[in-house]
């Protein structure tokens, strides 16, 4: 069954002096490497392709490393991602990288990242473009978050997926019905990564686990366990035109969480919610934003980034933006956008909306 979605991530670039200044009170800092061996880390980095400025993230998830990096200049995200979605990083540090970026939107490859990660915290070695005619070096450095903070990965085992062992074909006669789900355990059950803090500024325990707190509230605000679900009954309505023969299966509430690179101390998450529903082509995602300071533990508004006044500014920009990007879809543009789900790079500012 396909699923069809639809997300519009609307990006509005500003001039890195102007989300700088706002966020100096925040603090700056340098850097502390870590480990390239380690199973599991999240480490942002910055650095050049050739000349070229840009800023990566990366994430290792046992043999796994992907990630997404951009350009300082232009700040369009490419993903990073394994070349044929095995092991691409061993254990001496070596890897391979692809990169896909959205191009007349389609993501198309755009080149590959052959390189090494080092014990000092930088990565190095050479960027060629997909179809092999350029080719540059490229080496980055790692930055903290903030002048002392750290994050590490959680590894949780999440129930994400169930299927229904019933033939269509034996119920297609109705256009409504109940169906008794019958679970297997390895249908419910997969590992699930989530970045944690593990240390804040001047050492402020209280403040580490209340921003971690809140983060693990909203990503598994509607997490059910294994026992709830093996009791569960499903409405399902076959009025969408299916084939007899298909496989059926619900996947409820999968999760990704993201983490923007901002030098400062401010700690910026989006997270996805993704929620598969049988027989409908289509896929739900709602999309939530977390900013927090830091230095206190306390969740960011919008107005405490920027002055007073400046919404109606940044409205109209988003506005604009989403006029050009989508002149045919919306009807009242002001109406998607919306301060509540924001985050903030060094360069740039994430309004979100998705349905």
């Amino acid at each position: 069954m396909q699923h069809f979605k639809v997300i519009v991530c609307l990006i509005v670039v500003f001039p890195v002096f102007l989300v700088a200044t706002n966020l100096y009170a925040f603090g700056t800092g340098s850097s502390t490497a870590g480990n390239p061996t380690n199973k599991c880390y999240y480490r942002q980095l910055e650095g050049s392709i050739g000349t070229a400025k840009v800023e990566m993230v990366l994430y290792q998830f046992d043999d796994f490393l992907s990630g997404s990096y951009i350009y300082t200049k232009y700040g369009e995200k490419i993903s990073l991602q394994s070349p044929t979605d095995d092991a691409n990083i061993d254990k001496e540090g070596f890897f391979t990288l692809n990169e896909y970026a959205y191009i007349k939107n389609e993501e198309t490859h755009t080149g590959a990242f052959k390189g090494k990660l080092l014990t000092d915290g930088r990565i190095s070695g050479i960027w060629e473009s997909a179809d092999g005619k350029k080719s540059f070096p490229f080496e980055l450095k790692d930055i903290p978050l903030t002048d002392s903070a750290e994050i590490g990965i959680e590894f949780y085992v999440y129930p994400f997926c169930v299927v229904i062992e019933e033939s269509i074909d034996t119920v297609i006669k109705n256009k409504s019905v109940t169906i008794k789900q019958k679970v297997s355990k390895l249908d419910l059950e997969d590992k699930y990564e989530l970045p944690v803090l593990t240390k804040l500024p001047n050492g402020n325990h209280d403040h580490l686990n209340q921003i971690n707190n809140a983060i693990s509230q909203v990503v598994f605000r509607d997490a059910q366990s294994s026992e709830e679900r093996q009791g569960k009954t499903i409405v399902v309505d076959f009025s969408a035109p299916t084939e007899p023969g298909d496989e059926i299966e619900i996947i409820e509430n999968k999760k990704s969480v993201s983490i923007l690179l901002n030098k400062y101390n401010l700690y910026s998450i989006i997270i996805e919610d993704w929620e598969f529903h049988p027989f409908i082509p289509r896929a739900f995602l709602t999309c939530s934003a977390l900013n927090f300071n830091l230095k206190t533990g306390s969740e960011i508004a919008f107005d405490d980034v920027f002055k007073t006044g400046s919404e109606e500014k940044v409205y109209k920009i988003a506005s604009d933006e989403l006029k050009s990007y989508f002149p045919d879809y919306y009807e009242d543009y002001n109406n998607y956008i919306s301060v509540k789900h924001f985050a903030i790079t060094n360069s740039e500012i994430y309004f979100i909306d998705a349905g």
